[in-house]
């Protein structure tokens, strides 16, 4: 048993008609008479009751009809479905992402891709390191990742989404102290161990001494 033979038997049963059914099956009426025998061989019951005057449906025929029709329908909608994936329109995105790098362009790309492509399904990992995303990317466990500039795997292809400024806010007269860290070469790629090291620079011992009744000299 094929499709073509559930179709043919749809229609006919449709129609009450071969002649009619085989016209709407773009094809001659004997091959359709054919094709409904040996289905009718194939499942064991007899389909139709045929005349010369009238054709109609038996009762495994009317049985019969109802969970050919969903078979039909279930096949028509793998095919609507292979198309939409084969178009892009279907599938499962995984993204990668942590910390305030993804708060603006994320948001933005959900919405954009939920409004122009609702059947396609985004799974989020959140929390997700930098160089282990990259690393589940290069795997083929993630689809995209959200990172900051540059990545070290040149196998791997970025775009730019949005520029950050960082500022760092200084007590007064500090300056001198901060100023070697940031004109390390690379700064910018460095910024977590170097921000590390900023601290350091206000943590060096200093002497004070508190003036006391006792040391008010002699006298």
């Amino acid at each position: 048993m094929e499709i073509k033979d559930l179709e043919a038997f749809a229609v006919v049963a449709e129609e009450l008609h071969f002649g009619r059914a085989a016209a709407k099956l773009h094809m001659s009426q004997p091959p359709l008479s054919a094709r409904i025998k040996q289905l009718e061989q194939s499942l064991g019951v007899q389909l139709f009751e045929r005349s010369t005057r009238s054709v109609a449906l038996t009762d495994a025929g009317s049985r019969l009809l109802i969970p050919a029709r969903k078979v039909l329908s279930q096949v028509v909608a793998v095919q609507n479905l292979a198309e939409s994936i084969a178009a892009g329109d279907q599938g499962r995105v995984r993204i990668a992402f942590a910390g305030a790098s993804s708060q603006r362009a994320l948001p933005i790309l959900t919405r954009a891709v939920r409004e122009s492509h609702p059947g396609i399904e985004l799974q989020l990992e959140s929390q997700t390191y930098v160089y282990t995303a990259l690393d589940k990317l290069l795997e083929g466990s993630l689809d995209l990742a959200f990172a900051r500039l540059p990545t070290p795997q040149a196998e791997l292809e970025s775009r730019v989404v949005e520029v950050e400024k960082i500022l760092c806010a200084l007590p007064e007269g500090t300056r001198e102290l901060v100023s070697p860290v940031c004109h390390w070469p690379s700064f910018t790629t460095r910024t977590s161990s170097a921000c590390r090291q900023i601290p350091a620079r206000f943590s060096r011992p200093q002497c004070s001494r508190s003036a006391s009744p006792l040391d008010s000299g002699p006298g």
